[in-house]
């Protein structure tokens, strides 16, 4: 018995168009909110090193000229954080345009990272300061430090701020 071939050039080219794709993703390069991959990564990373935030909002900030951000929260009294910040709470805050910073009641510190960092490096970040808070340096292990989709995500936001320049 044989295998049928796949007909490449059979169905609807929906590439242009706001249906989704069988698989439910729209490429990157093409989405109202590029960055959305990006998060997942970074969530699945935190999540696999057991410091999953108890909320993470991904969305458009609407200014001069649009946004997009990551804020990734762990509330005062959260367990997974340390003695020395859980009365605090922290915050991972990205943008597109400014990268990565970190936030508690009282501080707040720009990360020294790359605006699209590796996610397991901000899952390393994450459980640094979720236990000595932001009074401790924080140091980057090594490995890569950028995403390895980044050159395509970056893409995709280069496109964005065009679209949102002429809106």
């Amino acid at each position: 018995m044989s295998t049928p071939e796949l007909n490449t050039k059979a169905g609807k080219d929906i590439r242009r168009s706001s249906q989704l794709r069988v698989d439910g993703v729209h490429p990157a390069e093409e989405s109202v909110f590029p960055h959305l991959p990006y998060a997942d990564a970074v969530y699945t990373a935190l999540a696999a090193t057991g410091q999953t935030p108890e909320v993470l909002e991904s969305g458009l900030r609407q200014s001069a000229q649009g946004v997009l951000f990551l804020r990734l929260v762990w509330p005062p009294g959260h367990t997974s954080l340390g003695r020395a910040v859980r009365g605090e709470g922290l915050s991972l805050v990205w943008s597109h345009h400014s990268g990565w910073s970190a936030h508690t009641a009282c501080d707040s510190r720009v990360l020294d990272v790359d605006t699209l960092a590796a996610p397991r490096l901000l899952a390393h970040a994450a459980r640094h300061l979720a236990a000595h808070g932001l009074r401790t340096r924080w140091r980057p292990p090594a490995g890569p430090a950028r995403w390895e989709h980044a050159a395509a995500l970056a893409g995709a936001l280069a496109d964005f701020d065009d679209r949102e320049a002429v809106r």
